[in-house]
């Protein structure tokens, strides 16, 4: 048997490896999936080639699979919908982005993928004519601990030159 085929026990023939697998050593009676991160679209082949930017290869993906509408993936040979990233409020992206596109200027919004009911992220949203650009907000918490302090002071002053409003800034 040949490179990118096999040859099942008690067969007299070769047969090519399916897409999705490989097939890199001489006599083998199996092809090998193709890796988390990889791919392989044809038949007959001996290595898998790294899944593309903006998609994501299962074990034994025969195409990449496209990130959603809203996410996008910079880098390759990822394995899972995991690691595609959402968009930032500000950014949009379609479907198989590589990187996230800037809102346009005006006319639109575009809120990022987990504030966005309408597109998810994947297309910016227009204004209606009239309308004005609505802004997120993120709403933080914060905390504070105050101790009081309490204090008694003796002042030494007669009533005449007292200044009651000067005392209690």
């Amino acid at each position: 048997c040949g490179v990118g085929n096999f040859c099942p026990v008690g067969s007299v023939w070769e047969q090519p490896c399916s897409a999705g697998t490989y097939n890199a050593l001489l006599g083998q009676q199996a092809c090998t999936k193709c890796e988390l991160g990889k791919y392989q679209a044809a038949e007959g082949q001996t290595s898998c080639p790294s899944c593309t930017p903006g998609s994501y290869c299962p074990s034994g993906s025969t195409t990449p699979v496209p990130c959603m509408a809203g996410t996008y993936a910079n880098a390759s040979g990822l394995s899972t919908v995991a690691a595609c990233t959402a968009v930032l409020p500000g950014f949009w992206s379609p479907t198989g982005s590589e990187l996230p596109r800037a809102c346009p200027a005006s006319g639109f919004f575009c809120p990022g993928k987990e504030l966005d009911l309408q597109f998810h992220g994947g297309l910016p949203i227009e204004v209606p004519i009239g309308g004005a650009t609505r802004q997120t907000e993120t709403v933080v918490n914060v905390t504070e601990q105050v101790e009081r302090a309490v204090a008694e002071f003796t002042l030494d002053v007669d009533e005449a030159s007292f200044d009651a409003a000067t005392a209690r800034r």
